[in-house]
């Protein structure tokens, strides 16, 4: 959607319902700064939505995601996140694979306890 958009400061405010899924949608908008503030639950998949984004402090993720494979990686002014509670059977069906890997400005995260954490936090 908004792929290698370099000079993107602020993604849009809302996505919606009628969007499932957001893999690379802000990949490599390395000068934005606030990713959307609301995410639709029918979003499921956000593999890669803001990787590179370096200049990111804000941004949401859906409570029905279950693939969140290096959704924030090398978001370098990302400071918090808050990764809600997801009912599965599975800790891997929530699997973190190197969500925040190179998030070096990350002071908090909550993540749930069955949530699958190899490589979530590397060169944070």
């Amino acid at each position: 959607m908004f792929y290698n958009c370099f000079n993107l400061v602020n993604g849009p405010t809302i996505v919606g319902n009628s969007v499932n899924n957001m893999y690379r949608t802000f990949y490599f908008c390395n000068k934005m700064v606030n990713g959307p503030t609301s995410i639709g639950n029918s979003v499921v998949n956000m593999v890669n939505t803001f990787y590179n984004c370096y200049n990111l402090e804000t941004a949401n993720i859906s409570e029905k995601s279950s693939n969140l494979r290096e959704t924030f990686l090398n978001c370098t002014k990302l400071k918090e996140m808050h990764i809600p509670e997801y009912e599965s059977t599975s800790p891997y069906e929530r699997a973190l694979y190197y969500t925040f890997s190179g998030c070096t400005s990350l002071e908090t995260v909550n993540v749930p306890e069955n949530a699958y954490i190899e490589g979530t936090f590397k060169d944070c």
